[in-house]
């Protein structure tokens, strides 16, 4: 049987972690921005079709903020996922090596 490794960087794991906190902030700040700015009535007209399209310009502005607010939540969750993976891959590791240490000690009292 051929022996299997694997190797996990988990500095990369952090920093991916740290690059996705990062857009996630990016993505709230641009959500608050954007609601805090909403087309203003009139902009386009004083007539029917006017009206209208003010109604579409301010559905898709609301569904832009509300994406922006969806990846803010796509981000900080694959952030702490990753950020978890890591601390899971460091405490595993270290489990394995104190019970290697065990091992090889029982061994050296044969």
């Amino acid at each position: 049987m051929a022996e299997q490794s694997m190797e996990v960087d988990t500095a990369h794991l952090h920093a991916g972690a740290d690059r996705c906190s990062d857009a996630a902030q990016t993505a709230l700040t641009a959500a608050g921005k954007l609601a805090g700015k909403e087309p203003a009535a009139g902009m386009f007209g004083d007539f029917a079709e006017a009206h209208e399209f003010h109604q579409a310009v301010s559905a898709a502005h609301r569904a832009h903020v509300e994406q922006l607010h969806g990846h803010h939540r796509a981000l900080t969750g694959i952030g702490d996922k990753s950020r978890s993976a890591a601390y899971e891959f460091t405490a595993r590791d270290a489990s394995s090596a104190d019970s290697l240490r065990a091992a090889e000690a029982g061994f050296d009292t044969l």
